[in-house]
């Protein structure tokens, strides 16, 4: 009985745990950004890049949820890159979007993400 008792609690913790996890993969990212620009990210970005995300490799080129860890001149220059690969259509890649189509940023995303990248890169400055 202990052990079947056990058991339980185990597969109870495990599935709590799983379920706990995906709730909380947004959560994590707590960088402050204006709610439409992180509709934007939510929905286009934070799926690979963010601690959660499926992409090791997108991950070590970018992770959301390790930038409010890092110094101002450390976000203005991922920021910037974030605005040049947005800008150029490099993000999200194309290989990712032959799979995800729906992924791919419309103008109005972009010049939204693009914008405020470049307004939170002044306020980053004024802070120094």
């Amino acid at each position: 009985m202990k052990k079947l008792s056990l058991l339980f609690a185990f597969v109870a913790v495990a599935i709590a745990s799983q379920a706990g996890g995906n709730n909380d993969e947004e959560s994590k990212i707590t960088y402050p950004m204006p709610q439409k620009v992180k509709a934007v990210m939510e929905s286009k970005c934070f799926e690979c890049h963010n601690d959660a995300g499926r992409s090791d490799k997108a991950k070590k080129g970018l992770n959301f949820s390790t930038l409010d860890g890092f110094t101002n001149i450390e976000k203005i220059a991922t920021l910037s890159e974030v605005k040049k690969e947005v800008s150029e259509g490099e993000m999200p890649p194309q290989k990712f979007l032959e799979k995800h189509p729906e992924a791919a940023l419309t103008p109005d995303e972009t010049k939204l993400l693009v914008d405020w990248v470049q307004k939170e890169s002044k306020a980053l400055l004024k802070k120094k």
